[in-house]
């Protein structure tokens, strides 16, 4: 570089380099918060696929996806439920009402609506959503899905697709959410009957 007799080629880059510093520690601490506050939902992708994959799903195909929320007081819902099939108790064969179950054991509206809130500030569209249910259905792009949810989706032969990793959610919805529908249209094989 040829200097500059009047000096200011030094206090130009100066400055350029403390601004590219001042952008660089941004980005590095705007990064850092989102990486930590997202956790995998674990078991939330096929396993035992036959076949190989042939590729990666583009980022264009729209996907229909549905979150289940978990149950609120899973333990007070194992006593009743095992209460129901005691011919001692005084609950035996006393079945909930939907409504009932919603109110004891469904998902807390302020975190249901926070779930939803955040599928919307993130781009998808929410079709349907219900607090009874306990299940929110929204549609993006498969390139959306894997981005927010960091997660790898492949093609199969024969039109099949699958997440080969779990989903990341938020950590503040880690005991809300359940599970992650829709990222692959993979048959899950459930046996008719058990030993």
């Amino acid at each position: 570089m040829i200097a500059n007799r009047s000096g200011r080629e030094p206090a130009l880059l100066t400055r350029f380099g403390l601004s590219l510093l001042v952008w660089m520690m941004l980005l590095t601490c705007a990064g850092a918060p989102d990486a930590q506050d997202m956790v995998k939902l674990i078991g939330n992708h096929p396993t035992g696929i036959a076949g190989q994959p042939t590729g990666s799903i583009a980022p264009e195909p729209m996907l229909t996806m549905m979150i289940t929320l978990k149950v609120r007081d899973p333990e007070a819902l194992n006593r009743l439920l095992s209460e129901q099939q005691n011919p001692s108790s005084p609950d035996y064969q006393r079945w909930l009402t939907p409504q009932e179950f919603s109110t004891r054991f469904g998902p807390d509206p302020a975190q249901f609506k926070a779930v939803r809130d955040w599928l919307v500030a993130q781009g998808f569209e929410v079709t349907s959503s219900s607090v009874e249910n306990r299940s929110i259905t929204f549609r993006g792009s498969a390139g959306q899905a894997e981005r927010i949810f960091r997660t790898k989706i492949v093609t199969y032969a024969g039109d099949s697709y699958a997440n080969v990793t779990d989903p990341s959610i938020p950590a503040q919805f880690a005991g809300v959410i359940g599970a992650i529908g829709g990222l692959d249209n993979v048959v899950h094989a459930v046996p008719a009957s058990t030993r």
